[in-house]
């Protein structure tokens, strides 16, 4: 697992657009077995660009765009209220008295995206953006990789959306009193355990400099030691709000 994320940082690192991107989300996603991914800049209203970044199949991308569904897609909507995950199929849109509910979701699954796991991305309260791991059926494979690996995944959107704002959207770009990328980097690598010369080795560096890199970014996050930046660098950085996770019963049903 620390495998497959290492190649995503690294893979994340080296995307210059929209396209690298993806193809680092896809490598990401098919690392544990995920059908599908897809990044959704969340419009407050029906003015604002919507950014998408996903292996969906583009059909579907367009059928959903042209139909305006990222104003009015439950799981959207979900993300615009609640920071916490979400595991959501067939039996959320059974439960649905909407019949446009009913109807969007079995549009979707003629596409092969039946199941999925919901990454809500917000910033200082804010519903900012959504991250989406799908396949088209709930195997054992699936609810074994959402119970061991939801906390990877959700770290995982973070990452994305920390380098979609960085790299594509310049007026999100850190200024001097936040974490540089280099900074963000080591956070990231920090964040899984990875010591001074690990992160040193993964981002082709100079220990010396991997160290540098790390006191600053401690002193921007207000942190004394390691654990303590460990604990504070995704709730702390940037304003980005990451809740606590439901117990694995809530997401494997």
């Amino acid at each position: 697992m620390h495998r497959i994320f290492e190649q995503y940082l690294h893979d994340l690192e080296l995307a210059a657009d929209k396209e690298r991107l993806r193809d680092a989300m896809k490598a990401f996603a098919g690392g544990f077995g995920l059908h599908s991914v897809a990044y959704l800049t969340i419009p407050r209203t029906v003015n604002h660009r919507t950014r998408v970044i996903s292996t969906y199949p583009p059909e579907w991308i367009a059928h959903y765009l042209a139909y305006r569904y990222q104003m009015s897609d439950p799981v959207v909507a979900w993300a615009r209220r609640q920071p916490q995950l979400l595991v959501w199929g067939p039996d959320l849109a059974a439960g649905a008295k909407s019949a446009a509910i009913v109807r969007f979701f079995g549009e979707a699954a003629a596409f092969g995206i039946v199941h999925g796991l919901t990454v809500p991305i917000h910033e200082n309260g804010i519903p900012i953006a959504a991250m989406t791991f799908a396949t088209d059926r709930r195997g054992q494979e699936y609810r074994n990789c959402i119970r061991r690996h939801a906390p990877v995944l959700q770290f995982g959107a973070y990452c994305l959306h920390n380098h979609v704002r960085t790299k594509l959207n310049r007026r999100h770009v850190a200024d001097a009193e936040n974490l540089s990328y280099r900074q963000n980097q080591c956070m990231e690598l920090i964040a899984l355990g990875k010591t001074a010369p690990e992160i040193a080795e993964i981002l082709h560096i100079k220990t010396r400099t991997a160290v540098f890199h790390i006191q600053e970014g401690k002193k921007k996050l207000n942190a004394r030691t390691t654990p303590q930046a460990r604990m504070s660098f995704i709730a702390s950085r940037q304003g980005i709000q990451v809740p606590s996770l439901p117990p694995l019963s809530d997401l494997t049903g």
